[in-house]
């Protein structure tokens, strides 16, 4: 039988892989749920909340439960945001650049550019061997 130091650690360490898996899905849904909700035209209003806890509530049971690795967890976090910035700066250019009927703080566009930085963050960090580690 583990001593209690044992299940401590045990349990401290389950507890903080949680927390790093929920806080990965929060930042990572919360602004594409909330993007995505201002493209539509705000449908969801006051459901973005709601929605995103349930994104967070099962990405952090799958990720847990299916053993994922929090520091890919970590690295998709990191490169998603890097990403992201890119793609804002890559994508306001070409608004700029052929003129397109576009406000600078469109969400189409800033949903455009941050849906194109999760799937460079995702090729980056889950494909293929992980180019940040």
């Amino acid at each position: 039988m583990p001593d209690l130091e044992q299940r401590v650690q045990a349990f401290l360490d389950v507890g903080v892989e949680v927390a790093l898996a929920a806080i990965a899905f929060l930042l990572v849904s919360l602004f594409t749920i909330g993007l995505a909700n201002s493209v539509l035209g705000s449908p969801l209003a006051a459901g973005v909340p709601v929605l995103t806890v349930g994104v967070v509530l099962v990405g952090t049971a799958v990720a847990v439960g299916q053993g994922w690795s929090s520091e890919h967890l970590g690295h998709f976090l990191t490169a998603s945001l890097g990403a992201g910035a890119v793609w804002v700066l890559v994508v306001g250019s070409i608004v700029y650049a052929f003129d397109l009927p576009l406000a600078a703080r469109d969400p189409v566009a800033i949903l455009t550019a941050w849906s194109l930085g999760l799937a460079t963050a995702y090729v980056a960090v889950y494909v293929g061997e992980d180019a940040l580690a």
